[in-house]
Parts: C-alpha cells; sequence; structure tokens
C-alpha cells in the first residue's frame, strides 16, 4: 500500500519552513552570486533561449502580442515556434527587468520550483525532513538537472513535473471531495504550466512520467473511478490552459521540418550504452573546463546531453533498497521509482532498443528526437529511493542491518563500471584524468566505508555524515559544469566587440548571412552576433537557431542549423528576394593552406576561375604567382594568358599579363606580387571548362588551394568583398531587392516602408502605374493579411507565397498597405487558455466558498 499523506499540520511545521526556504534560497544565492544572468548563459541558452526571451519582453512593452519574430530566418512565428517560452507566465518578466537580471529570476525561479516540488513530494509519501531535502538537493542541484541548465525550456519543463507528482498522488489520496477536486485543479494548473514553457520534450515525456506514477497511484486509490476521473479532469484543464502554446505550436509543427521526421531523426540523440558509465564516472570522458585537470569532452553529443549523475550514495541506495533488502512498509511505493526509472533509462536509449521503432509510429511524440532526456526520470527514481534509504538509515539498529550483500553488489558495479570507463576513454583522455580518477576512486571507496559503518554510529552522527558526503560528492560534480566558465565574448554579456563593426558593414533594412558551418571562427561568432544573437543587435538575417523552420523555408536556404547555409543560394535569385545584403564568412570557405610541394592526387576536377566566376580568398592575400593543374595536358602555344585581380575596395577587376611557365599539366603564371581579394585566369583561344585544381603562392610563401564550399558559388560583381571584420571575410550583394518592390520594376510604380514594428507589422505607401504585385521579402507564413486602404475604400486580402516570401495583388492607383499576422490558431489556443484560466479560477472560488459554508 501506498503511504497515506502527512496531516497538514505536519507540513507547516517549522523544520519544514527552514528546508522550504534553503531549497528557495541556494538557486537564488547562487544565481545573484555567479554575476546576474551571465555565468549561465552557454550554449542553447546563450544563442537561442536569451534573445527569444529580451525579444518577448520588448514585444509586451510595445503593446503587442509576441507572435512573429522579424529577425531570423527572414520572419518566423515566434509563439508558435516553442523556443522562446512566449505564453508562460515567467517569460513576462522580461518586459518588466533588465535582460540579466530577468535571466537571473528565471534561472532560479525554476531550480527552486523543482527542489519545493521535489521536497513536497517526498514528504506527502512520508519521508522525513532530512530525508526529503536530501532527495530534493540530490534531485534539483545535480544530474539531470544541472547538466541542462543550457537548455532554459527543459529545466523548466521537468521542474514543474515534481508538482505534477505531488498532485498525482494527492488526488488519489484525498479523502473528500472538496480536496479531491483542488488538487485536480492543481493537477491541471501544473501540467498546463509545462505546456506553457514550450518545450515538447517534457510535455511528451512528462505525459509518460505522470502515466507511470499515476498507475500506480491509482492501483492503491479506495476510490478508483473517483481517481482516473479526477486525472481526466485535469488533463483537459492542462490541455486548455496551455493551449494558447501547443495549439498554434501544432499547427507550425505541420508545416515545419519536422512534419515528417526520419527514423533516423527521431533516433539521433539517443543514449548509447556505453553511455552508462558517465553515470558513475560523470567525466572519464573529460569536462569543459581545466577543474581537476580535465582535458575538454570527448564522448558523443555535448555532456549535458549524456550526463544524469546523482552522486554514488543514491547507486549504493538503488541497490540497498531493491524491494529484496527493503522493509516490507515501502516495497510497493519502491516499486513505482524502480519501475519509473527503468522507464527512463530504456526511453532514453532510443534506437538502442527494440522499442524505438515502435515509439516512432507514436503521433507527435515521434516527431521529437532528444530521447536522451528521458533521463530525468532515472535522476528523479534515483533521487527519490535516495531519501527511503536515508530515512531506512535514520531509523534502524546495527543488529536489522543486511549490509554485506549490498556492499557487495555495489562494489562489483562500480569496479566493473570503472574497468569499462577505463577501456572507453583513450589513452590521451586518461593521462590528464588522473586527479579526477583518483578522487572519483576514494568516492567509491568512501560510499562503502560509509555504509559499513553508518549504522554503528551514533544516531545523531548518521545524518551529519550523509550530508557531509553528498555536499562533497555533487559539489565536485557541479564545480565541472561548463556553465560555471566565465562566459565568451558574446553581445548578450556586453563584450560583443565585433557587432558595432558588423552593424556598419550591413546596409539599414536589409538581412545579413554568416557562414562557417565547421564553426572555424567560433570564438567571434557569439561576437560578431549570430543568429539568434542578432535579435540583441537588431540586425535582421535571413538564418536562425531553433527546433522549427518552416519546411519551405528550410528546403529552399537550409539555413535551420547553427551558422550555415546552402551555399547554392548564393547563386540563386532567392537570396536577392530576401534581401540579403551583407555576407560574413571565414577565408576556409574559398582557400585550404597546402604544403609548398603540394599537387593534386586524384581525377577530381573542379570550375574554371572566371571573370563572373572568380576565386575568392574571403580576405586579402598578396599574390605572387597562380599555378593551375589542367586536367589533359596544354595543348599549342603557352602565352597570352592573363591573371584578373580582385582589386580590394574599388569592387573592380584588374587584368595582369602573368609570366607564364608550363610543367606537364600545371601551368604557372607568375605576376608582381600585389593584394588581392580573388582572382580569375583568362586563356588564349578556348578556356577549359574544368580543371584538376589550383593553387596560389602568397607574398608570405605560403600556398592555398583555392576550393571551399563557397567557391564558384559567388557572381562577379554582383557579390563584391569589402572587407574583413575580426576573422570573417565580408561580401556585400548589390543585386538584392530590398524590401518591398513591385512586379515589373521601376515602370509598375514604388513602394515606400512608412512605419514598422518589432512584430514585422509593416506600413507601406504603394504608388502603382498598373495592375501588378507586391512583393515582401519576408518569409512566408499562413496568418499574414494586408490592408489596403484608399481614397475611396478599404479592404483586407490575405497574404500569398511568391516561393519563399510574400506576395499580394496590388490595383492601379495610391493607397497604403498595412500587414498583419494573425493565424487562426493563436486566436483559438489564446481563446482556450482564456476559458481554462477562468474556470480554474471560478472552480477555485467556489470551493473556498464551499469551504466557508462548511460548519
Amino acid at each position: 500500500m501506498m503511504p497515506n499523506p502527512p496531516e497538514r499540520r505536519t507540513l507547516s511545521r517549522r523544520l519544514d519552513g527552514w528546508a522550504l526556504a534553503s531549497l528557495i534560497g541556494i538557486p537564488v544565492l547562487a544565481a545573484v552570486l555567479l554575476e546576474p544572468g551571465l555565468v549561465t548563459l552557454h550554449g542553447d541558452n546563450l544563442i537561442q533561449n536569451y534573445p527569444l526571451r529580451i525579444l518577448v519582453g520588448k514585444i509586451l512593452r510595445e503593446g503587442h502580442l509576441p507572435l512573429w519574430d522579424p529577425y531570423i530566418w527572414s520572419g518566423t512565428p515566434l509563439l508558435a515556434g516553442f523556443n522562446a517560452g512566449a505564453a508562460y507566465p515567467l517569460t513576462w518578466i522580461f518586459a518588466l527587468l533588465s535582460g540579466p537580471w530577468a535571466w537571473t529570476v528565471t534561472i532560479a525561479a525554476s531550480y527552486a520550483v523543482a527542489s519545493t516540488g521535489f521536497y513536497t513530494f517526498l514528504r506527502t509519501l512520508g519521508r522525513s525532513v532530512w530525508a526529503s531535502w536530501l532527495g530534493a538537493v540530490t534531485f534539483a542541484f545535480a544530474g539531470f538537472m544541472a547538466s541542462q541548465m543550457v537548455h532554459l525550456e527543459t529545466l523548466q519543463g521537468v521542474g514543474w513535473l515534481s508538482w505534477v507528482a505531488v498532485a498525482l498522488y494527492q488526488v488519489s489520496r484525498s479523502r473528500t471531495r472538496r480536496r479531491r477536486l483542488g488538487w485536480t485543479l492543481g493537477l491541471g494548473v501544473f501540467a498546463g504550466l509545462v505546456i506553457l514553457i514550450g518545450s515538447p520534450e517534457p510535455m511528451a515525456y512528462g505525459a509518460i512520467f505522470a502515466a507511470v506514477l499515476g498507475l500506480f497511484f491509482v492501483a492503491d486509490a479506495p476510490n478508483k473511478p473517483a481517481v482516473l476521473a479526477g486525472y481526466g479532469l485535469a488533463a483537459v484543464i492542462g490541455l486548455m490552459i496551455g493551449a494558447a502554446q501547443w495549439i498554434p505550436g501544432e499547427a507550425f509543427i505541420h508545416l515545419s521540418q519536422r512534419s515528417h521526421a526520419t527514423f533516423q531523426f527521431f533516433s539521433s540523440m539517443s543514449v548509447s550504452p556505453s553511455d552508462g558509465v558517465l553515470l558513475l564516472f560523470p567525466y572519464i570522458l573529460g569536462g569543459y573546463h581545466r577543474f581537476l585537470a580535465m582535458v575538454y569532452y570527448s564522448g558523443r553529443f555535448n555532456l549535458p546531453e549524456v550526463s544524469s549523475y546523482v552522486g554514488l550514495l543514491p547507486i549504493f541506495a538503488a541497490v540497498r533498497m531493491f524491494p529484496r533488502w527493503a522493509p516490507g512498509p515501502v516495497k510497493r511505493v519502491l516499486w513505482m521509482f524502480y519501475t519509473l526509472g527503468l522507464v527512463g533509462a530504456v526511453l532514453a536509449l532510443g534506437k538502442y532498443t527494440p522499442l524505438s521503432h515502435l515509439l516512432y509510429h507514436i503521433p507527435v511524440f515521434n516527431g521529437i528526437r532528444a530521447q536522451n532526456r528521458n533521463l530525468f526520470m532515472l535522476d528523479f527514481a534515483l533521487a527519490a529511493v535516495f531519501a527511503f534509504w536515508v530515512d531506512h538509515v535514520r531509523a534502524v539498529s546495527h543488529s536489522q542491518t543486511q549490509e554485506k550483500a549490498p556492499l557487495a553488489i555495489f562494489g562489483s558495479i562500480f569496479l566493473v563500471t570503472l574497468a569499462l570507463a577505463l577501456w572507453e576513454a583513450s589513452h590521451a583522455v586518461i593521462a590528464y584524468m588522473v586527479p579526477y580518477l583518483v578522487i572519483t576512486v576514494l568516492l567509491g571507496a568512501g560510499v562503502t566505508v560509509l555504509a559499513a559503518v553508518l549504522t554503528k554510529m551514533p544516531g545523531r552522527y548518521r545524518m551529519l555524515a550523509v550530508v557531509l558526503f553528498t555536499v562533497v560528492d555533487l559539489g565536485l560534480y557541479d564545480a565541472g559544469q561548463y556553465w560555471l566558465n566565465v562566459p565568451k565574448n558574446s553581445v548578450a554579456t556586453g563584450t560583443g566587440y565585433l557587432a558595432g563593426t558588423a552593424r556598419r558593414q550591413i546596409p539599414a533594412g536589409t538581412r545579413f548571412a554568416l557562414y562557417d558551418p565547421a564553426l572555424d571562427g567560433y570564438g567571434q561568432v557569439d561576437s560578431l552576433g549570430q543568429p539568434d544573437l542578432n535579435i540583441l543587435t537588431g540586425l535582421p538575417s535571413f538564418q536562425g537557431y531553433g527546433s522549427l523552420v518552416s519546411s519551405r523555408y528550410q528546403q529552399a536556404t537550409s539555413a535551420h542549423l547553427q551558422v550555415t547555409f546552402a551555399p547554392a543560394v548564393l547563386s540563386r535569385p532567392t537570396v536577392n528576394q530576401l534581401n540579403v545584403s551583407t555576407l560574413f564568412t571565414v577565408p576556409s570557405s574559398f582557400i585550404q593552406s597546402v604544403p609548398p610541394s603540394w599537387q593534386p592526387k586524384s581525377s577530381h576536377t573542379e570550375a574554371w576561375g572566371s571573370a563572373r566566376h572568380p576565386w575568392f580568398f574571403g580576405r586579402t592575400l598578396e599574390v605572387q604567382a597562380v599555378r593551375v593543374y589542367l586536367a589533359a595536358p596544354l595543348a599549342g602555344r603557352a602565352s597570352g594568358w592573363r591573371v584578373g585581380g580582385i582589386v580590394v575596395g574599388s569592387g573592380q577587376e584588374k587584368w595582369y599579363t602573368a609570366k607564364m611557365s608550363v610543367s606537364g599539366k600545371a601551368v604557372t603564371l607568375s605576376l608582381p606580387p600585389v593584394p588581392l581579394a580573388g582572382i580569375a585566369v583568362q586563356a588564349t583561344g578556348r578556356t577549359p571548362g574544368l580543371i584538376g585544381a589550383a593553387v596560389i603562392v602568397a607574398g608570405s610563401g605560403k600556398v592555398y588551394r583555392l576550393q571551399g564550399a563557397l567557391q564558384q558559388q559567388m557572381a562577379f560583381p554582383q557579390w563584391k568583398f569589402s572587407g574583413t571584420v575580426g576573422e570573417f571575410g565580408v561580401f556585400h550583394n548589390s543585386a538584392r531587392l530590398g524590401r518591398f518592390w513591385l512586379a515589373g520594376g521601376k515602370s509598375a510604380g514604388s513602394a515606400t516602408v512608412t512605419r514598422t514594428t518589432l512584430q514585422g507589422q509593416d506600413t507601406v505607401l504603394v504608388d502603382a502605374s498598373r495592375p501588378t504585385l507586391l512583393m515582401r521579402s519576408e518569409a512566408y507564413q499562413p496568418g499574414w493579411t494586408a490592408t489596403l486602404s484608399g481614397p475611396r475604400r478599404s479592404w483586407t486580402v490575405p497574404v500569398s507565397a511568391a516561393g519563399v516570401i510574400q506576395e499580394i495583388a496590388v490595383p492601379r492607383g495610391r493607397y497604403q498597405v498595412v500587414f498583419r499576422y494573425r493565424p487562426g490558431s493563436v486566436m483559438v489556443g489564446l481563446e482556450g487558455s482564456a476559458v481554462g484560466v477562468a474556470a480554474v479560477l471560478a472552480a477555485f472560488a467556489g470551493l473556498w466558498a464551499w469551504k466557508r459554508r462548511q460548519p
């Protein structure tokens, strides 16, 4: 049987107050001491979650609903895109506080919600104050929750799931209809908050989490039909409250790149069985800074996605409290946690289990790839079992203990895992990990000794020993977390020293592109203001970074991933229609350094560097010679070849008569050293269409191969090199079409922007000499309308798609056009949330009135 919830006075004792206050105070104090908001800005938080929430705050301050983001992907849904958490009430604090302080409050509140919820859950299960406090600290401040600080939305969602667990239990054990209804409403509110946060993983995996706990609670409930009805009603309430997020979000998913997710995508973030060693040795493959002399993490994915370390004592507790050795009264509830942990571990393994192919066919669930984040269920279970063990240790006498078998099993698990961890780590990593390994082995030995002698200690010292060991163990783990590093230079931290220079390179009202898929300039992309950090600089981009992008847009640009896109887009009309004026890219997109004696060793052929498609460098080089390796030996007289150089600053091609020498298939063209941004070669007679390769010899004596992802993709003089910003070369596009234009060119009339907002709600003055189309460089998405106002009438029309951009038909004449974004799914979602919130408030008011009428 499940334990009955303690009486209300139990939870209001002074010691509970101090415990809850400390669980709230720890994250608040840590967040403030770690410099408000800044130290925790890493990874996805830095380049996605923080700038998106800043944008939500700005839009709310302007008095608009945060529906549209004009800064990334040439415009994209903001609320429906999930990542901004625009419908979550805590996000609205960004409209009231400065960015760093709003972020600090958000982080601190998220951990406070998780820790207090877990504490309350354990107390309702009858655990002592100390056991509940240790369990809450273990779950909330280590393992999954500590490592996932880089994914704020995941952190927030999982935090509220601890309160979902509280409400699930209370609904099943409430003795009166009024109390059951109250907790049913609470369960619905908690579920609705999980949805409003906008993270698909806590939504989907949280439903599984709730189902596992709910099944056990229902099985022991005295009134099963009433409990099931309560759970059903709570689910309806949760869906209604969360409607503002999930209804427009679901509509966007069907139009996004995830509408037809493949199995490879679905399973791509599965946790490998070999990553199980991190459960006992979290830094065996390295960390993110030099703590304990660790090297940089060298495992699969990144460390936060495979971490779930809650300490070694909970691992021993999981062995010791296995129902074979556990006290009889708690066996039932322990089975629930072992089941939950097993479900979480199996789901996290994803493609490494046969179940993955079955799960892939479940709608909605199959569109989520982060199977690894099911690890929160394993951590939840281990922390809960740890709390049960703590109470067992506090209560048991030495004569009652059965520690030999559990100690032997734990020792065997520790040693086997250590051997597997050493096997998994490379020799290069192990050489640097000796201090960490020594400390971890000592901790493992410490668990064994502590478990063996704990029950022999006087009762007043047992908890002190457990608390001290837990603090040391988890403190060492948290000290190795990479979010404790000093943040990189970034426009979010006030040190984006390249952003001002970049701003001067980008004409007002245009978009920029950044290409560095290998992250060769990674140390500067944040300082430059990579998407989505460009939200903070106010510079729109045709790229973005997030979980959802329009499938139409993705197919045309491949701009979904960080600082990359399809290189061929630079030679297509799309880049001009999207008003992309400026490209920042690293020289490796065009050239690669090679040894002076380098020669092509394959039959691979490349395009000739012509006047229209020269070989760009991405930087300025003092060129001394060009060496072209022909596909076939040169036939005829070897003379009359010229080299065309792109002169830096002028945007002109200057032709030079070069000194020519031939050796087999290699033609070398020497010229006086001259600083150039690119070259073309012109041969007498018929210029070969393909060559084997080409290199240049620079004034420094270095040799560069003229090959890269962007080589031959950029036509001259449409694209002109204008200098460098940090490590990035800057190119300008002279063929961009602007924000608005009329089909048919200038003869069709003019379109002038007179007003714009953060929601992309542009006002345009149109003067058309004939019926035509008004083209808009904003990315197309259903839900846009345009209101045309002339001297005699006004009318509204839906905006149509013209490839990836927008268009409307306009008649002859002069009038004003106002664009607005109001998709029907958003309106339905907002109405659903309003009804849900109103119903809950009315129900709580009714319960309060009911209570007052009771004698």
